[in-house]
């Protein structure tokens, strides 16, 4: 084989090599970016975007966000506003959030299928600490209120599988652990994802 051919079936041989990328990374499991999940035809690289509401109501009044962190209320995501309570049995109660057994601290599951939460529920802190964001929406990819981007140390996935992006609109790289429903994670440190989550799909 001469110079040139040589060159040519190496071009060959890497082009074929990068068109089979993506698959590769499928194969392997779970897509971890959108572009992997166009690859493989994953709902998640094509469902519809949603910023969080910048609305915060608590007690009948609007507060701020900052507000809401500061005295780590428990605050639901609506569609156009949280609403926010004293505790997440508080929340529970006037949601449909989960069960009020579990968020007591109680036995397990008075929820469908056995989940502590129905929604996927969030704190700033590690084990349950810190503020608490409830979130029930499904197949959208849901950014986070400025106050609360990057500031997720622990989470239960509650009745849906969530996947967790660290820029807005599902973009950046996913946290790579699989995250089916009823999964609690009790903390991100230490797995370099702790306050990095700034979007979240629930399927």
């Amino acid at each position: 084989m001469n110079a040139r051919k040589a060159t040519w079936l190496g071009l060959l041989c890497a082009l074929v090599a990068l068109a089979v990328v993506p698959a590769a990374a499928s194969a392997s499991g779970a897509p971890s970016n959108l572009l992997e999940a166009a690859a493989i035809g994953d709902p998640a690289a094509t469902d519809p975007v949603a910023d969080a509401p910048d609305t915060f109501f608590y007690r009948g009044e609007e507060i701020s966000g900052e507000k809401a962190v500061a005295l780590e209320l428990s605050c639901n995501q609506g569609e156009l506003a949280f609403e926010c309570y004293d505790s997440t049995e508080e929340l529970i109660r006037n949601t449909s959030g989960g069960t009020v057994a579990v968020a007591r601290g109680g036995g397990v599951a008075a929820a469908a299928g056995g989940c502590a939460y129905n929604y996927l529920f969030e704190w700033g802190l590690p084990n349950k600490g810190g503020y608490v964001i409830s979130f029930g929406g499904l197949n959208v990819w849901s950014n986070y209120a400025d106050v609360y981007d990057k500031n997720t140390s622990s989470f239960n996935t509650g009745q849906a599988n969530a996947v967790f992006a660290g820029w807005k609109n599902g973009g950046g790289n996913w946290f790579p652990e699989s995250n089916p429903n009823c999964k609690y994670k009790a903390t991100l440190v230490g797995t370099g994802w702790n306050d990095r989550f700034s979007s979240r799909r629930r399927f």
